[in-house]
């Protein structure tokens, strides 16, 4: 796995995070990170697929992405591409070295 792509889809304080050609392990500690540091309702489908549901308070799409960004940095990547539009955006990683 040399590179991860994230597909970030955002209305109000709903969100669906799907990330692409991530190990179980990680998929995993994400998930655990995203309830604890978000307070947040998480439910995960079978292809990957993120659907978080945050408080009001700390809803906005940036504070989740720059979030996401720190623990893939963590997890030994780095970002190479940032693409958004209205309501989505797409990250990608690349392992670092």
């Amino acid at each position: 796995m040399d590179f991860l792509l994230v597909n970030h889809t955002f209305t109000g304080n709903s969100h669906a995070i799907h990330f692409s050609n991530l190990d179980r392990d990680l998929l995993d500690t994400i998930s655990v990170k995203l309830q604890e540091f978000y307070n947040a309702t998480v439910k995960k489908s079978k292809e990957g697929t993120f659907y978080v549901d945050c408080p009001k308070t700390i809803s906005h799409f940036m504070i989740i992405e720059s979030q996401i960004l720190h623990w893939f940095n963590e997890a030994g990547f780095e970002l190479k591409h940032l693409g958004t539009s209205q309501f989505h955006n797409f990250l990608i990683f690349e392992r670092k070295g």
